[in-house]
């Protein structure tokens, strides 16, 4: 029973902190990415967890002095083929 109260507990917290505005956020409330610890012993979804769990908004890290609102979807496609054709369609594509 301890477990599925857990668990509740963070998709309560996923589901409210990933519909917030980054207007709405305090950046004094949330981490820091240069202050966040990965243990790459660990298996992916291990990590994840643990993100989760130890963030106050997995949604949102600070760099430097910038909010970065995160977003993440159902796709097979990875952030870096993102970006490859974005550059592709800015710079190469006209």
């Amino acid at each position: 029973m301890k477990n599925i109260t857990k668990i509740l507990k963070l998709e309560q917290k996923l589901k409210k902190q990933k519909n917030i505005k980054a207007a709405e956020i305090d950046i004094n409330q949330i981490d820091n990415v240069k202050r966040l610890k990965i243990d790459k012993d660990k298996s992916s979804m291990r990590r994840i967890l643990d993100f989760i769990i130890s963030t106050p908004n997995p949604y949102a890290i600070k760099v430097n002095d910038t909010i970065v609102k995160m977003e993440f979807s159902n796709s097979n496609i990875r952030a870096g083929d993102c970006v490859n054709k974005l550059f592709y369609h800015l710079y190469l594509q006209q």
